[in-house]
């Protein structure tokens, strides 16, 4: 009786062996996800948009170095100013899992709305009007950072985001 419950507790052991090494493994994988942004597109600003809402929309792209497939169940990302005050939240969430293949790029558009205060709160922390328009006039981008911070949810593992950008 004592070789029979050795022999199951054994059996249970390497099951939960394998099991631990196998999230272990997966774990070690989803830190090698790597996540920069791809593009930005900002409408050209104008003075109507002192009145009504500009849409921000980002290109979040996620590269998977590992060998493993990863299923990215949930994707949250906020925008902060440089000084870390909240600007803008993710309009949407994910609507359904995505796959990402080992070796691959997965680019993920995410759309922000910036009310008119926010935007004219932005540009003057960056320096004001002048210095926004010079900075298109001169390079096509406004000079407006931002800082997108959050996380994304894959195969269980929640992996934090924070990055800077230049609108």
């Amino acid at each position: 009786m004592k070789q029979f419950i050795s022999i199951i507790v054994l059996i249970l052991l390497l099951f939960a062996g394998k099991k631990g090494y196998g999230l272990y493994k997966k774990y070690r994988h989803a830190k090698q996800l790597k996540f920069f942004v791809a593009s930005i597109q900002l409408p050209k600003l104008q003075l109507t948009d002192i009145i009504q809402p500009v849409t921000l929309t980002i290109r979040q792209a996620i590269t998977n170095f590992s060998t493993s497939n990863f299923t990215l169940s949930a994707l949250n990302i906020d925008a902060y100013t440089p000084s870390g005050k909240l600007v803008a939240q993710q309009k949407q969430p994910l609507n359904q899992p995505i796959q990402i293949k080992p070796n691959q790029t997965t680019e993920i558009p995410l759309q922000f709305e910036l009310s008119p205060q926010t935007l004219i709160q932005l540009i003057r922390e960056n320096g004001g009007v002048f210095t926004a328009g010079s900075n298109y006039l001169t390079t096509g981008t406004y000079g407006i950072k931002l800082r997108l911070k959050g996380y994304v949810q894959a195969e269980g593992f929640d992996i934090d985001i924070d990055q800077t950008i230049t609108v």
